[in-house]
């Protein structure tokens, strides 16, 4: 490899690295109560997938995900094995009034409407 084409690949390296770091985003993470959660045909109707569930946080929880702008903060697909297991657990979590931390993906991806950032995971805080 010559000097040139090695400078050419060191270049090319470089603006890839910009690239991908100027598309990075940082997740949502909420931890406090969950304060609602809306299951049924109503909010399937408004999600890409199959079967949604929805999540609303404290009031006092600011939304970072720039998509996020409705009453919803969290939307996940039930009709997984995944996305159930998250509905039992935001329930659970719900039904005891434990708090929770929520890792969402920064993005609306599942939500028709782009009001509530698709969740990544969430596991109960245990006191």
């Amino acid at each position: 490899m010559s000097f040139g084409d090695k400078v050419f690949v060191k270049r090319l390296v470089f603006i890839l690295f910009l690239v991908s770091v100027s598309t990075l985003s940082f997740a949502t993470t909420y931890k406090g109560k969950i304060i609602s959660i809306g299951v049924g045909p109503y909010y399937d109707n408004n999600c890409t997938a199959e079967s949604c569930a929805v999540i609303m946080a404290d009031d006092a929880y600011t939304a970072t995900a720039a998509c996020q702008n409705g009453s919803w903060d969290f939307m996940f697909r039930t009709d997984t094995a995944t996305g159930k297991n998250l509905l039992s657990l935001a329930l659970a979590a719900h039904a005891a009034g434990q708090e929770v931390v929520i890792g969402g993906t920064s993005y609306c991806s599942l939500d028709k409407n782009d009001n509530a950032e698709a969740v990544n995971y969430i596991f109960h805080k245990f006191k």
